[in-house]
Formats: structure tokens, sequence, C-alpha cells
């Protein structure tokens, strides 16, 4: 059975030319009218940049807010590599400047934020104020003061003991001693420096080990005057033990659940959601104070591998248990590309630290849950097995909207009550899986391994993402193709398809060298183009369209970067690359566009073991790939090109002219 919500290749479908039914636009929730009833997605270790060019997905995916990963300047360790089982380096801060190697600048961020306003989501940064890097000698010289920090330098051996866990170096990093009004006022300048640069709110990392005023012997007044700063949302690291005292922090700050992670963990993994063992958040603390996960990024990456075992079906069935509830605030970790399933798989090497992360993250039916908690915001709750099944379990939001969780490994027939009104009901994760409730009685066919959200839609139109009042975008068509050239570009939102015109879409205006242009309304920005002279389609058929960038520049292998019609004539960079890779790939920066995605864009094989390809830009960085974790980068410093015209780079070095 097809689930039809997987709109973008329907779209693609259409465009070899068969049929497909749009239906009436309806209106979808993107974000929680209140972060507290929203979604928050962990974009672990992305860079700035990546996450500024995915907010048109993170937005359709329904997520009401972003969680970078610390931003502070931080120890560039094994010289600057970016596999991602370095990712622990930027917990591990020198100063706090913003800005580092794995992220990207204060200018990046800055620009993020004020592009994520834009979409409606909110920026919420990992601030890094219990400790600086284990590295003395790395920390910034006008911080290696030993007053700064705590004196007793013994490790923590007892984890259950106050003291050691607050006044004692977390695995031998420099603890802060913040209980000293400098470092506290240091801290409180570093908040409002990065609320100045747009963020929104803060996750305290290492929350437990900072004391409070009223630890005696040795308290501090560290968070009564940091959390000062103006922002809307913060939260601190507290990993429940019998010394992590969560309802004393919750007196300032947000807390998480982590125990309730292991709950749902330990659910997923007998495959038993009966609501006796899952309905507690085994926290004394108000659930409207509470963040939940299936899984934090310590939980995945440290050595430990406490839920690294997760599949990605047992996290999107346990994400639908978190996140269709009425209380907490569920943070969605995203797991780097292809990992997880088990303990080694961690980093598999698919992407890099500043890559986008496995596309889990907007899978439909974690979009499907997303949504319906935004649409379902301040309605009550009340969960039940149904079919009085342990493997069945039913999320009501009032009489409005019903998430089932179905952990059979077979398509199961559910007659059961329910406080859903009467009515029939479309799967929105399945739009030919339908569920009729009369008397307070549901019957339909759950799906195996899958979750059912059931929910009505108020029609009306789609809304606009709040930017300026056109779009443009540009094309290089391809030699071969005929003068006449079409754009089709389309929106998605949950199961309804918007287009601008239909197939083929609309004509574009040629400029100059094969370039062609097309303006259009704002609604479609972030949203999908594909390319046709009618005879031929880029992206081609089963494929989707590419994501829309304002004044980007396309050809047939995607994104090339931001297009300067001012320019157009002359910002061209041809670079032939020698290697005896096959294939191999160009991952490159064009002028102040965002980075392409990993692995990059394919070069075109030349004789004599070259790779040439060419991209509109006046200046270029960039690093090259075979695709298979291979990478040349210039001894990690990246090769860049600061003038259009032709390039060799051979033996690490760059010369101009041509092969």
């Amino acid at each position: 059975m097809i689930k039809l919500i997987k709109i973008k290749t329907l779209v693609a479908s259409v465009l070899a030319l068969s049929n497909l039914s749009f239906s009436k636009a309806e209106t979808v929730k993107y974000h929680a009218d209140s972060l507290q009833n929203g979604t928050i997605l962990h974009a672990f270790a992305w860079s700035f940049n990546t996450i500024k060019e995915k907010l048109p997905e993170i937005k359709n995916a329904g997520y009401s807010a972003v969680q970078t990963s610390p931003i502070q300047a931080c120890r560039i360790g094994n010289d600057g590599s970016l596999n991602f089982s370095n990712w622990y380096f930027h917990y591990q801060p020198t100063s706090y400047n913003i800005g580092n190697y794995q992220l990207g600048s204060e200018d990046e961020f800055k620009s993020l934020c004020a592009a994520a306003d834009n979409y409606g989501i909110k920026i919420i940064v990992d601030a890094v104020l219990n400790h600086m890097s284990s590295d003395w000698y790395a920390i910034d010289s006008s911080l290696r003061n030993t007053n700064y920090y705590h004196t007793d330098y013994e490790s923590i051996s007892d984890w259950s003991n106050r003291y050691q866990l607050t006044q004692r170096a977390l695995l031998g990093l420099n603890d802060l001693n913040t209980q000293s009004s400098t470092i506290q006022q240091f801290s409180l300048n570093f908040l409002e420096h990065a609320i100045a640069d747009g963020a929104y709110g803060f996750r305290y990392d290492a929350a437990k080990h900072i004391e409070l005023p009223d630890d005696t012997g040795y308290a501090g007044n560290f968070w009564p005057t940091i959390i000062q700063n103006s922002a809307k949302f913060q939260y601190g690291e507290i990993l429940q033990d019998s010394a992590s005292r969560e309802k004393a922090y919750a007196n300032y700050i947000r807390i998480t659940a982590s125990q309730y992670g292991y709950t749902v963990r330990d659910a997923i993994s007998n495959n038993d959601f009966s609501v006796n063992k899952i309905l507690n958040y085994n926290v004394d603390v108000s659930s409207s104070k509470l963040i939940t996960w299936v899984e934090s990024h310590d939980t995945y990456a440290n050595d430990e591998c406490v839920s690294s075992w997760l599949t990605n079906e047992q996290i999107k069935l346990s994400w639908a248990l978190i996140a269709a509830r009425s209380s907490t605030t569920p943070l969605f970790l995203s797991r780097p590309v292809g990992g997880g399933g088990s303990c080694s798989n961690r980093f598999p090497g698919y992407s890099r630290l500043g890559d986008e992360g496995d596309a889990l993250y907007k899978d439909d039916e974690i979009a499907a849950v997303n949504l319906f908690r935004n649409a379902m915001e301040g309605e009550s709750e009340y969960l039940r097995n149904g079919n009085d099944s342990k493997r069945i379990l039913m999320i009501e939001r009032g009489t409005k909207g019903l998430v089932i969780i179905n952990l059979n490994y077979d398509d199961t027939y559910l007659n059961y009550k329910t406080n859903l009104a009467d009515g029939q009901y479309e799967n929105q994760t399945n739009d030919s899986n339908i569920f009729t409730v009369s008397n307070g009685t549901i019957t339909g066919t759950l799906l195996s391994r899958s979750v059912t959200v059931l929910y009505k839609k108020t029609s009306g139109t789609i809304p606009s993402t709040p930017t300026s009042t056109t779009t443009t975008i540009y094309f290089k068509k391809p030699s071969s193709w005929g003068s006449t050239i079409y754009s089709y570009i389309y929106s998605t939102r949950s199961s309804v398809v918007s287009e601008l015109a239909p197939w083929p879409g609309k004509a574009m205006t040629y400029i100059n060298n094969s370039v062609y242009s097309i303006s259009f309304n704002d609604d479609y920005n972030g949203a999908y183009v594909i390319f046709t002279d009618t005879n031929e389609q880029i992206p081609s058929s089963n494929q989707a369209g590419f994501t829309i960038t304002q004044n980007g520049l396309y050809d047939s292998n995607g994104y090339v970067g931001l297009y300067n019609e001012d320019s157009s004539s002359s910002a061209t960079i041809t670079i032939y690359y020698y290697t005896g890779w096959s294939p191999c790939y160009i991952h490159y920066q064009a002028d102040n566009s965002n980075w392409t995605t990993s692995p990059g864009v394919s070069m075109t094989s030349l004789n004599d073991d070259y790779y040439s390809i060419s991209i509109e830009a006046s200046k270029l960085t960039f690093v090259f790939t075979n695709g298979n974790g291979d990478w040349d980068n210039n001894n990690n410093n990246n090769y860049s090109i600061s003038s259009p015209g032709d390039y060799v780079v051979k033996n690490g070095q760059i010369t101009s002219g041509k092969i």
C-alpha cells in the first residue's frame, strides 16, 4: 500500500506526464503559537548555513524551533578534521566569542537568525557555561586566569555527591568558578550578545553541574543572575539521578526529562506501549516545564551507546508517543546521515560536521505528527490502549484529533471506543486509509508498524512565507535543449499540492549565455522547481524538484549558487581537477551562498584523470571528494578562488589556465 503523503514522488510522477489529482488547499499550522507547545529540531552539528538552507523543509516538517550546537569559539581538535566523530570539540569552548570552525562565523549565525525569523522558526542556542576546554593553552589568553576556575582538581568519583558534581571538573574539562561575579557577568554578556544576534532562547549544557543558591557550603547566584538575559525560552540539561535536584532547578529554568527517554526506549524495545508504563514523566516537576526526547546527542553519540541501537522505525514510533501528547516540549535529534541501528554505526561517514543530518527529521510520519501537535494546541489529552492491546496506543486530543501507534508487525483492524467526534477521517500519513467514528466507536485498519494521524483540517489558503514581494530564480539550460524553457513550480503542504501553473509550468525569460530567469510570488519561496523544454526535464521524472532559493542559479546538477544579472557575462569559474578518483564531486560555497549538500556536485570526467566543472560565481571556496569518505580539503584549509576564470587544481596547487 502506497503512503500517498509522499507527495514529492507524486509530483515528480506528474512530470513524466501522468495524472495527479490536486485537492483543495487547506490551512496548515506550521508552528505552535507558543514554543512550549511546539517541537524543536536539534540540528546536531549542522552549520549555520546548512540550517539556513534547510529552513523551508524544516518549516514544512512542522518544527517551531531549531536548536543549534554550541556557537562559541571552541577547541580545534584533531587538526580541525570535520569527521563527525570529532563533534565533542564544540563542547570545549575556548572563549565567549560567537563562531567556530565547525558551525560557521558570527555573521553567518546572524544571517541564520534573520532568515529563520522570516519562516517563523525560533533559534535555540546550546550554551556551554559550566566549563572551558580541557586544553588550558587552547583557552583564550584573557580567560587563562586561575581565579576564574574551581580549584578542586580531583575528578568526580561519586556522582551522587552534589559537591563533587558542581565543584570538580567534568570529564577533565576546566571547571569555571560559577560563583564568581566576573564569570557570571561574562556568561550574561555572551547570552545577551546571542540574543542581540537573533537567538530566541538557550539550552544550558551540563546545567546540573552548576551549583544552586541553596547548595550549602558552595552556593552561588549563577542561575538567578544569568537568566536575566531577555530570552523567551530557557532550559537546562538536568539528567535525573539522586543528586540532580531537578525541582530546585525548575525554579529558574525548564529542565530535561531524561528519565522519560529511558522509559520510552524501554517501551519500544519491548513493543509495549501500555498506558500505565508510558503515562508518567517520572519527575516531580510540572510537565509544562519539561523537555522530552526519544534520544539526545549524548545518548546517541557518546561511547556508552545508550540509544544508538534504535532504528529509524523505532524512532518514528517513539516520536509519535512524545510529540502527540499535550504536555512537555519534544526535542527531535537529527542523527548523522545513515547513522544508528548499532553502536558501530554512529558515524558511518556519509556526512561531515556542518552537513545536514539524516532525512528522518522530515519523514512524512514525523512531519504529520508535528503538524498534528500544532493543530491540537490547547486540547487536552487522553491515552488508552486500543483493542485493549499493549501494542496499540491511542493518544486523543479533546474530541478533535487522534494519533494511533501500531506496534504490531501485521495490519490490525481497530474497533474501539474513542472521544473523537463522529465522522470519517483520512489518515494524514496515507490518504487512502480511512477511519470511521460513530457513536463513540472508531473502526478502521491500522497499517503494520505505523503511525495513524486523524483530524479535520480547515479549508482555506496556504499561508505564505513572510519575505519580500517576489522571488527570482535562474536556470542555465543544457546545450542540447530547445530555446523555450519552462519552470514548473510547486509547493507541498502535508497532503496538498499547490502549483504556480499547470505542467509544464511558466515560460522563462532568456537573459544571455544560456541562462533563463523567472520571477513569481513569494508564496513559493522555499518550494520546489523542475525545469523542462517539454522534451527533457531536470530533475528527471520520479525525482523531487530542486528547493527554491531567492536569486539562485540552477543547472543540470541542481543549485549552483546566487546569481547576479549585472555580472552574468563574466562571473564563471571553471575548474579542472586532477585525481585518480571515480567518481569525483566538488563540495563548494559560491560567493556568499550556502555550501552545497554533501558530497556536492558531480564533476565531468575528462581524459588523463581530469574532471571539470563550470560554476557561476565571482569567488569560490571548495573541497573535493569521491563520495566514499575520501576528501581533498587542502590539508583542512579548503581551496579558494577569488575571481572568475579557468583554473587547474593538481597536487594541492591552484594555477590559472586550462588543461
